[in-house]
């Protein structure tokens, strides 16, 4: 329900009121709105405080969600949109109650959406549904939905709310925040009654507030509990827990989640209110949690296995025990002793089923043998599990975690993921256990595991003599087992190294066909590089663009400001290739009015099967555009996301013998010498290698052998496609030399290697600099089509101008810094402001082939702009730290219109916090300057963007 649906028909006027202010007043600063309003004879707060309850709550523009959790938890009367506009302009506005929608009209929706599968989406449409229905049918309505929805499981996993598919509005018949809120602020509704899960977590309030949900009597069919996670906005006090002792309405709780729980949890042990709870979810609190009242009525439990020690300790109370969900995860494994974690007790036979969340190859390994010692599993849910399980090597996997452990002899049944194939299934099945989809339906090898399955290709004839001339061939982009993220950066590489090798027709033909075997891909995957969005302004058609099925307005790099946001869609929607889109990522920071029309005219120009809002959107204005993608009958899609796990020392060489996908951090010396010793790896497809913590950089992560060079080898990488690497530790006092051994023996062992991609460390240490000239030098960068490189210029100018005239070195990106902290490690760096001058030290290979280039621009290349950027004849993106705005602002644009060689670009970014944002010119093109650039051959008006972040990779 709508805040102004909320509010009764009411005449509010600004003399004699008390308001508060949430988010900017249209119009107005925060002294001249209190001045205004106490003009009118009204007064203004920007807080509330405890007797604020007659206080009328005035919504501007992007309002503080905490703010606004205690504006509707309070009930206040909300004044928003034009309503406030017509407040603040003539002084008194009357609020209407809207009209609700007829019974048979809510009805009729209603039933449609009973007829789908329970979902989320299904969940939050009821409840939409319901908000509209007038007080007059409200009873009705609801005495129609509630015995349709009373099959309903409380989450998306089935009776209990847990802490990996919970926690947003939205889920299966969890309240919505509104709902929540209005509870809180004692409404009584027949609404209530469909409520069967309540996520306090979903509101910012303090626990005077909060602990008014014990003594409400609007939720009759109250199930699941979670207390949410006690931030300092609303950390759980003392007061809480005794609420929740003296409550008279938890009788029905099933199910409680506990996160962050930083005290008080033997108070929360006390709490004897609640004799139907059988499922708790734990997450980061207290080993006193375990020592409850209620343990033995428990038959669910789902934490962390940094949890297990302390349970254990306590599991002897928990004889009801049947169900154990477990997260296994590798962000606290270092820390965590798996005998420990695993140590022998009689709880483990307890388990009927377990559900195994994220994963850990080598700590799943000691799980599955204590329960295959304890020999009572028959169900194992790996439908959350984020490892490998596919081809060969899923299927020896299964065969250590179920036959080996003796854990196939009691099991009965296997709910597996999307990350199984054809080979695992059948594996499952051959050990004769039952397959279950996620869905709970039977799953055999026939079904989408086969064919229909995107599966990696082998690779073409010829590839010993392509690496040797520094060629491709379309199998290069074809050899991840499954789509994603890093698979579709080796996709664009590819494609851009085709278009420089094979003549058009030729290059034509090899699109058509990689684009036929991306049609397994879900299109969230294929999403238009930065670098290639110029290609939507050239009326030919490249068939790049085949590849492409999403426009990520998150990664385009749209300028912040709302107007030149406008303009940049704008400009979009009238590409001649608009067409190609079939998925739409939004992205915004504000929902005003004029990105709402832009947006309308680009998805009426793209007509997209699928729409997603993006990662900036939140409070009102994610509801704002939810409520606009709703008018236009498009249902908001929820992309799911994948992690992968790093394999962990204990596995280390049995691992690496293993998968095609390597994430490897190195914690110790052993681990090192055993991984630079490692020879056959030609099945490895992607090698991304941390060295340390960067959480703490300054500290040496481990002895770094004398000897380290005598274990190394020339490790052959006949299908390495991807390498990214970085090396952390590097304290300001302590010398370079041992960690420079670590980027030889580095440098040596991957010199075999030629990936189509290349990516160095995000935080660069003074090692990765070193590294990087070392993998140069050895060639690796021989045909990295997509890679990237960084040059410092701290170094001596004769060190970085080697680098770049370097004929073996190839790459999409270059950025060129002087990160400050690396000063000690090397000598002889000079202040750089031109690019011309970059640009000449570069080998003719290396800008032949740049697609992005990130370095410092003096008024000097203004003169010579077209002659530098001939230089350049594949450059897509130019970012440039500039040193003479706003002064040098009207050359600039003179300089870029009058060079057609600017009008290539996909995209021109000065760089925010260069001499430009310190004088505070940081703001889109006006209307002149646009006019002055649309008078030249050069750059398009809308690619000149002024974005708050440059960090490239962000974007590429």
């Amino acid at each position: 329900m709508s805040t102004e649906q909320a509010n009764e028909a009411r005449k509010i006027t600004l003399a004699g009121n008390k308001f508060i202010a949430a988010g900017r007043l249209p119009g107005y600063t925060k002294s001249t709105a209190s001045t205004y309003l106490l003009e009118q004879g009204g007064s203004l707060t920007w807080a509330l405080g405890k007797d604020d309850t007659d206080t009328i709550a005035l919504v501007g523009m992007n309002p503080s969600s905490k703010l606004m959790d205690k504006i509707l938890a309070r009930g206040l009367t909300v004044v928003e949109g034009d309503a406030l506009v017509t407040l603040l302009s003539e002084g008194e506005v009357t609020l209407e109650k809207e009209e609700g929608e007829s019974l048979d009209a809510l009805i009729g929706k209603a039933r449609s959406l009973l007829g789908e599968t329970p979902s989320s989406q299904a969940w939050a449409d009821i409840t939409a549904l319901v908000d509209r229905c007038s007080d007059e049918h409200l009873d009705d309505f609801i005495a129609y939905l509630e015995p349709q929805i009373s099959r309903w499981s409380v989450g998306a996993r089935g009776n209990q709310v847990d802490q990996y598919f919970s926690g947003k509005d939205g889920e299966l018949r969890v309240a919505p925040k509104t709902w929540l809120a209005a509870i809180l602020a004692g409404d009584r509704s027949p609404k209530y009654r469909l409520v069967h899960g309540i996520n306090l977590g979903a509101v910012s309030l303090k626990d005077a507030i909060a602990t008014k949900l014990f003594q409400t009597d609007q939720l009759p069919n109250w199930r699941a509990f979670d207390i949410g996670r006690s931030h300092s906005s609303s950390r759980r006090g003392k007061a809480f827990f005794q609420a929740m002792q003296e409550a008279k309405n938890l009788e029905k709780l099933e199910s409680l989640t506990v996160r962050d729980l930083e005290g008080f949890a033997d108070e929360l042990g006390k709490v004897g209110t609640m004799p139907a709870l059988k499922a708790l979810v734990v997450e980061n609190a207290p080993g006193e949690v375990f020592k409850s009242a209620w343990a033995c009525n428990l038959e669910t439990l789902h934490l962390d296995m940094r949890d297990l020690p302390d349970f254990l300790g306590s599991a002897s109370n928990y004889t009801a025990l049947r169900e154990l969900r477990l997260t296994i995860s590798s962000h606290y494994y270092n820390k965590l002793d798996p005998a420990v974690c695993f140590a022998a007790h009689k709880v483990w036979g307890q388990l009927e089923t377990v559900l195994l969340l994220q994963g850990e190859a080598h700590a799943m390994r000691a799980f599955c043998q204590r329960l295959g010692e304890a020999g009572g599993v028959k169900t194992l849910d790996l439908s959350a599990c984020h490892l490998d399980i596919s081809g060969g090597p899923g299927a020896e996997l299964l065969d250590e975690l179920l036959v080996q452990t003796n854990m196939a002899e009691s099991l009965e049944r296997v709910i597996i993921s999307e990350r199984f194939d054809a080979t695992t299934v059948t594996r499952l099945e051959e050990l004769g256990l039952e397959v279950f989809g996620p869905d709970g339906t039977p799953y055999e090898a026939s079904q989408q595991s086969g064919e229909a399955q995107w599966s990696p290709h082998a690779l073409a004839a010829g590839e010993e003599e392509r690496r040797a001339r520094g060629l491709l061939d379309v199998t290069d982009a074809l050899l991840y087992e499954e789509p994603g993220w890093e698979a579709w950066e080796v996709v664009v590489g590819v494609a851009d190294g085709l278009r420089e090798q094979l003549p058009p027709d030729e290059f034509d033909e090899a699109m058509k066909s990689l684009a036929a075997a991306l049609e397994p891909w879900p299109v969230t995957f294929r999403r238009l590089p930065l670098i290639w969005s110029g290609l939507l302004d050239i009326p030919a058609f490249d068939t790049r663009l085949l590849l492409v099925k999403t426009l990520d307005l998150d990664r385009l790099a749209i300028d912040d400001q709302a107007r030149a946001k406008v303009n940049m869609l704008q400009h979009i929607a009238q590409s001649p290739h608009i067409g190609i889109f079939e998925h739409l990522t939004l992205n915004a920071h504000s929902a005003q009015k004029g990105i709402l029309d832009a947006y309308d005219q680009l998805i009426d120009a793209m007509k997209p099967a699928q729409v997603a809002l993006g990662s900036y959107y939140k409070g009102k204005d994610k509801e704002k555009v939810a409520t606009f993608l709703t008018g236009k009958g498009i249902e908001v899609f929820q992309p799911r996301w994948d992690y992968s796990q790093p394999i962990k020392a204990e596995s280390l060489a049995d691992e690496m013998a293993q998968r095609a996908h390597l994430n490897i951090r190195l914690m110790t010396s052993e681990e090192l010498l055993t991984l630079v010793s490692v020879q056959d790896l030609d099945h490895v497809v992607s090698l991304k290698l941390s060295v340390g913590q960067y959480s703490n950089p300054s500290e040496i992560p481990f002895e770094i052998p004398e000897d380290l060079a005598d274990h190394v080898v020339a490790a052959s990488w006949k299908r390495l496609r991807r390498l990214e690497v970085e090396i952390n530790g590097m304290p300001s006092d302590h010398a370079l030399e041992p960690f420079a051994r670590v980027a030889d023996a580095f440098a040596a062992w991957l010199s075999n290697a030629r990936p189509v991609v290349v990516r160095p460390a995000l935080n660069p240490t003074a090692a990765d600099v070193v590294f990087s000239h070392k993998i140069v030098e050895a060639g690796v960068y021989g045909r990295a089509y997509g890679g990237s490189l960084d040059v410092h210029l701290v170094e001596a100018p004769e060190r970085w101008q080697e680098l770049l005239g370097n004929e073996n070195l190839r790459a999409s990106m270059v950025e060129f810094n002087r990160s400050g902290w690396m000063r000690s490690h090397f000598q002889g760096g000079e202040y750089i402001d031109s690019l011309s001058t970059l640009a000449e030290a570069m080998h003719p290979n290396l800008r032949a082939n740049l697609k992005v280039l990130k370095g410092p621009m003096g008024s000097d290349d203004l003169e010579q702009l077209e002659e530098t950027m001939q230089l350049f004849p594949q450059l897509a993106l130019l970012c440039s730290f500039i040193n003479f705005f706003p002064e040098g602002r009207g050359t600039l644009l003179d300089a870029f219109a009058s060079s057609p060689s600017t009008r290539k670009l996909s995209a021109f970014l000065p760089v925010i916090g260069s001499g430009y944002g310190r004088d505070n010119a940081r703001k889109p093109l006006d209307k002149k300057e646009q006019a002055r650039l649309q008078k030249g051959d050069g750059l398009i008006p809308e690619r000149f963007m002024v974005v708050s972040n440059s960090i490239l990779s962000n974007y590429l």
